[in-house]
């Protein structure tokens, strides 16, 4: 399984377990998103810390995974690994997503 769920009381932590999150994982991160708000979570941290190359499916999947929150929740990112924040950077994706340094910020943000 390339991800992993923890579920809290009001949003999940949905953790990327690959080193490489690309093409083929990026169906999977959409239907795992999918899953989530079907349960009712409408909040997700998505935790990166596995990750050390993201290409652009990957990035595509990120931004319209927020399409399927219908503007009812949000998701936050976390624990970015410098190349990957460098690609968030240049691609202006850090302009839509709050990014956290690490888990325990996504999860006390979510938390207040």
């Amino acid at each position: 399984m390339s991800f992993s769920i923890s579920k809290l009381d009001n949003f999940a932590v949905l953790t990327v377990e690959e080193l490489r999150f690309g093409r083929i994982f990026a169906d999977q991160y959409i239907a795992e998103v999918k899953s989530l708000t079907s349960q009712g979570y409408f909040r997700i941290v998505l935790d990166m810390k596995m990750v050390e190359y993201i290409d652009s499916s990957a990035l595509g999947a990120i931004v319209n995974s927020l399409k399927l929150l219908k503007g009812a929740g949000d998701i936050v990112v976390c624990s970015l690994s410098e190349p990957v924040f460098q690609l968030f950077r240049l691609t202006r994706i850090n302009n839509i997503f709050k990014i956290f340094d690490n888990l325990d910020e996504a999860i006390a943000y979510f938390s207040k």
